[in-house]
């Protein structure tokens, strides 16, 4: 038994670095390189696993790995035969499936690639130069060039070009159908996370209801409020709302009351601020509550042509990515004033 385990373990340990391009395995052991995303870091037995890697999300403990194994065992002894698909489900985790876990770029992401690599390229020539056999499209955007000939003629995109830039039809689509997959199937940390919910013009019970349905109470460490803060004094908490009236203090109260249900036992209020009394779900979520900072201004954010010069693409094995596509990356990322390590 022993000597399967390990024989299993070796394949897909070689079928692994063969597909990402890995060829020792010494340079990686206990390098910890990756992400543990969904995992809880400060959990005693996982720290030890992984003692300098920090997960700011937190996720799974331990125990819940150890619960899922003994869960998945005990499933797997009620199987019937191979055929037994609801015994048996095909999870996607790694040929994705239209029912199972979801890829970061999975076949949506594959199908809506043809829509930008379908757009025509187009670079910015000097009167004087050569021009290449490529056109401006009606929006005026300037595409990473593909072709030997475009490589080559390709120069520095000047300040104007870059903060001037407009996006494509094409990248439009496809980050709306991979926002869209992504909803249902999270792929990535940034699939889970969500802008703060800003409560600053919200005045009816209505209004505070329809921004409390989208909070998922059940596995979230912190909710961000833009316009509400909160703190608490054993089993009282009070909540503040910026430019806070009796009136929009009411109509919060009622809103969490319809919410939270039992959980909210009373709550008292005037002009600054509502008072509640809470266990439970109502509690954890009051204690979850952060403020967010203040917006930042569009003027004061930096241009284009300071935040790309702080990109670099990282070195990658040509084992993942054949010569033409280095080029093109290397290029594109050297027109828009970044560093090139392909």
């Amino acid at each position: 038994m022993l000597y399967q385990f390990r024989k299993a373990v070796e394949k897909s340990l070689l079928k692994t670095m063969g597909k990402i391009g890995l060829c020792t395995v010494e340079s990686y052991i206990g390098g910890e390189f990756f992400e543990a995303s969904f995992l809880d870091t400060n959990d005693p037995q996982l720290k030890a696993a992984f003692p300098h890697i920090s997960a700011p999300l937190a996720g799974a403990t331990f125990s819940d790995i150890v619960l899922s194994s003994v869960n998945w065992h005990h499933k797997m002894l009620s199987v019937r035969d191979d055929n037994d698909d609801i015994s048996i489900p095909l999870l996607g985790l790694f040929k994705e499936r239209q029912e199972g876990a979801g890829h970061t770029f999975g076949n949506i992401a594959v199908r809506a690639y043809s829509g930008m690599t379908g757009e025509a390229v187009a670079l910015e020539q000097d009167s004087d130069e050569a021009v290449v056999d490529a056109e401006h499209d009606d929006q005026g955007v300037i595409i990473p060039p593909t072709e030997e000939i475009q490589l080559l003629q390709a120069k520095k995109l000047s300040a104007e070009d870059i903060n001037g830039h407009v996006i494509t039809d094409g990248y439009r689509a496809f980050s709306k159908d991979l926002a869209t997959e992504r909803s249902f199937r999270p792929a990535a940390l940034r699939d889970v996370l969500a802008f703060p919910i800003d409560v600053s013009a919200l005045n009816t019970i209505q209004d505070f209801s329809e921004a409390l349905s989208g909070i998922n109470r059940h596995g979230n460490i912190a909710v961000a409020f833009a316009g509400l803060s909160a703190s608490f004094d054993g089993e009282t908490a009070t909540l503040v709302l910026e430019n806070g009236s009796r009136s929009r203090y009411q109509a919060l109260g009622e809103a969490l009351a319809q919410y939270f249900g039992e959980d909210i036992h009373s709550s008292a209020c005037d002009d600054k601020g509502l008072s509640l009394q809470v266990s439970g779900t109502a509690k954890h979520f009051m204690h979850s509550i952060v403020t967010a900072p203040a917006a930042i201004a569009v003027a004061a954010v930096q241009p284009a042509t300071e935040i790309l010069p702080t990109l670099v693409t990282g070195a990658m094995s040509h084992g993942s990515l054949i010569t033409k596509t280095h080029e093109a990356i290397a290029t594109a990322v050297n027109m828009v004033g970044g560093k090139s390590n392909c």
